[in-house]
């Protein structure tokens, strides 16, 4: 029996980037859990309660908002939140937005692999993502500039 074809609002679209810091796990890891180095880098404004079942509210340089739910919490390895539906949107039928920042040690360097993930792949949602996909390069390359300038201190 041929199968039905998923409605396009069942489809998703995801972003993948990886980067590597010559600095300590560590470090990253308190770059990412930190409110005040949170602010230099990722949001202009950011309450974070770093553990499982945490929120993250933020105010992105673009205005946008971030209203999410830590649902992954592995110290110095992982962190992944599941954002809420912007504008009070009901549930997305393929499931929330996840965002995850994966650390491992290689050498002497750490590799952060980012993956946003769950984005309808509706035209509706073609904005969000290119937001997104914008934001984290910003902000990926405002990291690479505050782990670089740390070690230099």
């Amino acid at each position: 029996m041929p199968r039905e074809p998923r409605p396009i609002d069942d489809v998703t679209r995801e972003i993948k980037r990886e980067v590597d810091f010559g600095c300590s796990i560590e470090r990253v890891w308190k770059a990412i859990t930190d409110t005040e180095q949170l602010q230099r880098w990722f949001a202009s404004d950011i309450d974070i309660a770093a553990r499982i079942g945490g929120r993250i509210k933020a105010t992105l340089p673009d205005e946008s908002e971030v209203d999410a739910v830590i649902d992954i919490f592995m110290p110095p390895r992982r962190l992944r939140w599941a954002s809420l539906t912007p504008d009070g949107e009901g549930p997305l039928p393929s499931g929330p937005v996840y965002e995850s920042l994966t650390m491992r040690q290689q050498d002497k360097r750490v590799v952060v692999s980012l993956e946003v993930s769950g984005i309808p792949a509706s035209e509706d949602w073609e904005g969000y993502y290119r937001r997104k996909e914008s934001h984290w390069e910003q902000s990926l390359s405002e990291l690479r500039k505050l782990l670089r300038n740390a070690k230099k201190k």
